[in-house]
């Protein structure tokens, strides 16, 4: 019983020791799991950010893409703008070439009447020269006095008018040939200048088609990249999302619809921010008209019709202003389909003065 009574303190702290060692692992374990729990969070949170800066690295890039195709197109917009001032300077200067043109054929029609009446009195001169030689032949007494005069150094004053006569048509017949000569010349310029501006006429309209279909292209890429947005990203951005979407849906339907009519104009028309006087082709040299088939319509000095044409014609969406408005779909149909409605009565109102000029 002694030696039970001397191990039994022995035990006891044994088993306190282990009590404690138990309750230190225990909290070791515990802090363990804290740091585990935090470091898998920081690992979460790493890879949230991780997937945020690929999305924006992403959407800057798809940003720059689209500014690098607006830039493009604003610049071939310019060359094309250009090439219509070149071709309009090209056809007012064919105007005053033929308005040249049709004063020297007057002044030639002229100089071959006056060239016409100095032959019929030349030959008048000389039949009448003819007679007055028969006459000094076969003449005696007076006659034989003119011979003497002619043979001494004296002419006739008729001989002097037919030298002179003669003289005369000989300036004009060089005169016609020169100014002949410069009339083929000119029209051969004429005819070299009209070429190139049928083939610039061609450019032009190539230029406009490609241009016209790859905005329509954009818009198509915008739309459906709009549309793979999530939902509920949607619901929880600005509300005045939907608006910009329904006015984008509107100006690329009011885009659809006037592009025909804009097609319609003569390409000698500039429908473009500033006013602009057409002069129409008129037949040169009395041949054939080399002014495009199309009828051509002036552009009337309207500011409500430049704001339509330039809001129709050349107004796209602009990806960049709505970077940060992600497309947000409205929830009623009904709703929308009479907000739609409203807006393209709104571009029809817009376009009846324009037609009613027309």
């Amino acid at each position: 019983m002694q030696i039970g009574e001397n191990f039994q303190p022995h035990d006891r702290l044994s088993a306190a020791e282990l009590r404690l060692m138990a309750m230190r692992q225990q909290q070791q374990i515990d802090t363990q799991q804290q740091m585990l729990a935090a470091k898998e969070q920081r690992l979460r949170f790493l890879k949230t950010q991780e997937s945020r800066a690929t999305v924006t690295l992403a959407e800057t890039e798809r940003l720059h893409r689209l500014r690098e195709r607006v830039e493009a197109q604003e610049s071939k917009l310019r060359r094309l703008r250009a090439l219509r001032g070149q071709v309009d300077l090209q056809k007012t200067y064919n105007v005053t070439l033929g308005n040249d043109l049709d004063s020297i054929r007057a002044l030639f029609s002229e100089k071959e009447k006056e060239l016409t009446l100095a032959v019929a009195k030349v030959e008048a001169l000389t039949r009448q020269l003819e007679d007055l030689r028969r006459n000094r032949r076969g003449g005696i007494g007076s006659h034989g006095f003119i011979a003497q005069n002619t043979s001494n150094g004296v002419i006739s004053p008729a001989a002097k008018e037919l030298e002179k006569l003669r003289l005369e048509l000989q300036y004009r017949n060089q005169l016609s040939l020169q100014q002949n000569a410069r009339l083929n010349m000119q029209r051969e310029v004429l005819q070299q200048r009209q070429m190139e501006l049928n083939s610039v006429d061609k450019r032009i309209v190539e230029l406009q088609s490609r241009i016209h279909k790859k905005r329509n292209l954009n818009v198509q890429n915008y739309k459906v990249q709009a549309s793979k947005d999530d939902p509920s990203e949607q619901q929880n951005n600005n509300p005045s999302a939907a608006a910009s979407n329904v006015t984008l849906h509107m100006r690329s339907a009011s885009t659809n619809s006037i592009s025909p009519s804009v097609r319609s104009l003569s390409r000698g028309n500039i429908v473009a921010v500033e006013p602009f006087s057409h002069v129409p082709t008129k037949s040169l040299l009395g041949g054939p008209s080399f002014a495009p088939s199309q009828a051509a319509m002036p552009v009337p000095n309207d500011k409500l019709f430049q704001n339509s044409m330039t809001q129709t014609v050349f107004d796209k969406p602009d990806p960049i202003k709505h970077q940060n408005q992600p497309v947000q779909h409205l929830r009623h149909p009904q709703q929308k389909l009479q907000q739609q409605q409203h807006k393209y009565q709104s571009q029809q109102q817009l376009q009846q003065p324009v037609q009613q000029q027309s």
